[in-house]
């Protein structure tokens, strides 16, 4: 059985240290899970129970900015959806495990753009295992070319690595 509390992303926070910091400055962020540098790290991109979302970085007040929703998601999120940028910035990759009552297990990829200042997220490719497996921790590989990925078997918690 899942654990709902402990992966429900209301329940983590994001905090940023300095790490040449002789005081250890650190500070709380935003409230989701899974964060990821994006766009030169002027950005974090993170989930919360209803969609990923990003928020600029502030060097001087690490929570002041705002947040936007960049994804909704039809239904709740939690920690087993995480996500993954791509080395050159260009794609942005949710995880969606398999839930019975749902859906199959899903990657989502998204391209990434900056127009005129204006942030846009397209999605490009959606990778479904219709056998229900569940799909987890995507990763690009270095060049950009590749997303590697596990999966396992609901039933026999058997994980796979797939590329």
């Amino acid at each position: 059985p899942i654990d709902t509390e402990f992966h429900n992303p209301t329940n983590w926070e994001i905090r940023i240290a300095k790490l040449n910091d002789e005081y250890r400055h650190e500070a709380q962020f935003s409230k989701g899970y899974s964060p990821r540098w994006i766009l030169d790290a002027k950005y974090i991109a993170y989930v919360k129970t209803d969609g990923v979302y990003l928020k600029e970085v502030s060097y001087t007040d690490f929570g002041s900015t705002n947040e936007v929703n960049l994804i909704t998601s039809p239904y709740s999120l939690s920690s087993l959806n995480q996500i993954a940028v791509a080395p050159n910035g260009a794609y942005l990759a949710v995880s969606y495990p398999a839930d019975p009552d749902i859906a199959d297990g899903a990657i989502e990829i998204y391209k990434i753009s900056l127009d005129s200042n204006r942030l846009q997220f397209d999605l490009v490719r959606r990778i479904v295992q219709q056998n229900g497996d569940n799909m987890y921790s995507p990763v690009f590989s270095p060049e950009g070319r590749f997303l590697a990925f596990i999966t396992n078997d609901r039933i026999v918690d058997d994980f796979k690595i797939s590329i």
